[in-house]
């Protein structure tokens, strides 16, 4: 990776659950898509990396760049185009971004406290950009991965909840454990909603999905069937209860597939989708008590720990102090490059200086020669380039840095 000139900065703008409503999330989710608001961004700005978080209850965009003025105008005005309004978005930078992305992926932000998901999704996250930050921006989210491991362990983070589980345990709420059940949708959030059911007592579970092929065995065991989508609007007949988790960027419910249903009957459904999968207009136009991520909120919690000696919050800051000195350290390697590119070039031209003098020298007296002049190089920037590189990840890194060149001699990198 060429580090040349790269001073890197780190911008967190997003929206989540305790922000904004689903409609607001949902705005976020299908209008800025990556490829747009690499688009968007890229007018601004030539040389910069980004992620999005986007689940059922957050939209997070983490940026890398060192031209971060004109891309914080320009994704703040995107979040502003799509119809969120200032309050029900939040920007962070530096080591309190950092703090914050290492908090999401302990499951600690989440609307299902401790849940295990986000950790894989900020494991598995995709980068988009132009130039040379997406390495960066790779390391900075496997590093915050790991840090997140750590703390979990730590501090002995309950992952048995999911949104799945949340939603199983709204639904026995509303419908007796007796009652047969739907749930369409068999990805990781359907499967936690079927083995949630599963461990509630809802003996009558029957499922639709996408590919039925694709539903594993031991999921098989714990409901009455697995049929195509195409079987929605049958089962629907037979059910008194629904929980939806697709990746469908549809409706999957709607007039059409409801009107199968017997009028009257009273029908519980939950969406946990986003975009919604069931047609909002059904809970007005039907009989049907329709529930979303936004009604979930009403009986989130606070995580749940096995080790309450230990301070989440301390490790937090330790944490994101470690990643964020790793992220200023980043900034020292140009100069260091360019130090030992001039030592190298002073050493060649001294080298060949001796050699003329040294005229009818043995071959092996110039091995000799080549040797110590760069073991005499490499011991004299050895301790410079180590302490350069600690005091750049110091709070006042960039003033070291400055003064580094000042002192070498050494300009500012074109980019």
């Amino acid at each position: 990776m060429d580090l040349e000139g790269v001073k890197p900065e780190i911008l967190l703008v997003g929206s989540n659950f305790r922000t904004c409503s689903l409609d607001v999330l949902e705005r976020l989710v299908s209008n800025l898509t990556p490829d747009k608001v690499v688009q968007a961004l890229g007018m601004v700005c030539d040389d910069f990396s980004l992620s999005i978080l986007s689940t059922c209850n957050r939209f997070e965009v983490y940026l890398v760049s060192d031209k971060m003025a004109a891309l914080r105008r320009r994704i703040e005005a995107l979040f502003t185009e799509v119809g969120v309004s200032n309050g029900q978005f939040y920007k962070m930078e530096g080591r309190e971004a950092i703090k914050h992305l290492i908090k999401v992926a302990c499951g600690l932000d989440s609307l299902a406290p401790g849940e295990p998901q986000i950790l894989q999704q900020v494991r598995d996250a995709k980068f988009h950009g132009i130039g040379r930050y997406s390495q960066i921006s790779k390391e900075l989210f496997i590093r915050s991965y790991n840090a997140a491991r750590r703390i979990r362990m730590a501090v002995g983070i309950d992952d048995s909840i999911n949104i799945g589980t949340l939603a199983v345990q709204f639904l026995k709420a509303k419908l007796d454990a007796t009652r047969p059940v739907l749930v369409v949708g068999a990805g990781k959030i359907g499967r936690a909603v079927i083995e949630g059911l599963a461990r509630s007592g809802f003996e009558e579970v029957f499922v639709a999905t996408r590919t039925p092929s694709m539903v594993p065995q031991h999921v098989k065991r714990l409901v009455k069937s697995v049929e195509g989508l195409e079987s929605i609007r049958e089962i629907l007949g037979r059910v008194d209860g629904v929980i939806v988790a697709t990746s469908s960027k549809g409706y999957v419910i709607d007039e059409g597939v409801l009107d199968g249903v017997s009028d009257g009957k009273r029908l519980v459904m939950i969406d946990l989708s986003v975009p919604r999968n069931i047609d909002p207009r059904l809970s007005t136009n039907y009989s049907a008590e329709l529930y979303n991520i936004d009604d979930l909120k009403s009986i989130t919690s606070a995580p749940r720990l096995s080790n309450g000696n230990v301070d989440v919050d301390e490790m937090l800051e330790e944490e994101a102090e470690r990643l964020f000195a790793w992220l200023r350290a980043i900034s020292a390697a140009d100069i260091i490059k360019s130090l030992r590119a001039r030592a190298e070039m002073l050493r060649q031209r001294e080298l060949s200086k001796a050699l003329r003098l040294l005229a009818g020298s043995q071959e092996s007296d110039i091995r000799v020669l080549e040797a110590l002049s760069k073991s005499i190089v490499n011991k004299l920037l050895h301790e410079p380039t180590v302490r350069l590189r600690r005091l750049a990840a110091s709070e006042h890194g960039e003033l070291y840095v400055k003064l580094a060149r000042e002192l070498f001699g050494i300009g500012e990198p074109s980019n």
